[in-house]
């Protein structure tokens, strides 16, 4: 285990949820077995839970939101990770509209379970694209027109001038693309929130095993 790394993360020194668990000592049995105690590995229990699964076992090296989930900036933003228009070559306009509608699907879980389970993972809506100059304002008014052409139900808006300061309180930057459709909150703390979730939704046998 990474202590140095460990002492240094704000989201790991600021927890408000278990992160360790006993380790696993003796033989058991599962119907399924899941590993790793991060993002994917933590959601899928609690998938498991509320389909009436709930003979399930993770296991986890180090400790819950350990590794990529617990030290990242918590974003949880709808996008296909690539330039819009060079993907639309290629899945054409109906395609594009389904890869967001996949990518608006998971963050609208994520926004679902930290709803229905009342998980404390300082859930923050909206985020925004900045730009320092006028040749990366340029990028936000293309991707404003990209963004909205793709998801027209989500709430995005381009704000350049004197209403940039109002918006994030800088006269730094000369735009800002505000997407309300995104969220943050950090992921360990919203890992350690779904844990708990499991029992909630029935999954009272799920064990988890980490280093102890």
């Amino acid at each position: 285990m990474n202590t140095k790394i460990d002492a240094l993360n704000y989201y790991g020194a600021t927890k408000k949820y278990p992160l360790h668990f006993p380790a696993l000592q003796e033989d058991i049995d599962a119907d399924v077995v899941i590993i790793g105690g991060g993002f994917s590995g933590i959601n899928t229990a609690l998938e498991l839970a509320e389909q009436g699964i709930t003979n399930v076992v993770v296991l986890e090296a180090r400790h819950l939101g350990y590794g990529g989930t617990g030290r990242n900036g918590g974003q949880v933003m709808a996008g296909i990770g690539h330039d819009i228009e060079a993907v639309k070559k290629y899945v054409g306009a109906a395609g594009m509209e389904t890869l967001f509608k996949i990518s608006n699907l998971g963050a609208g879980i994520i926004r679902e379970r930290i709803r229905k389970y009342h998980i404390d993972a300082d859930f923050v809506p909206g985020y925004g694209y900045l730009a320092y100059n006028q040749r990366q304002l340029k990028t936000l008014q293309q991707w404003e027109k990209e963004f909205k052409a793709a998801t027209p139900e989500d709430d995005i808006e381009l704000y350049t001038g004197k209403d940039v300061q109002q918006v994030i309180g800088s006269d730094v930057y000369c735009g800002v693309l505000k997407h309300m459709g995104g969220r943050a909150c950090p992921l360990a703390e919203f890992i350690a929130g779904l844990r708990s979730g499991c029992e909630f939704a029935g999954g009272e046998d799920i064990r988890i095993f980490t280093s102890g």
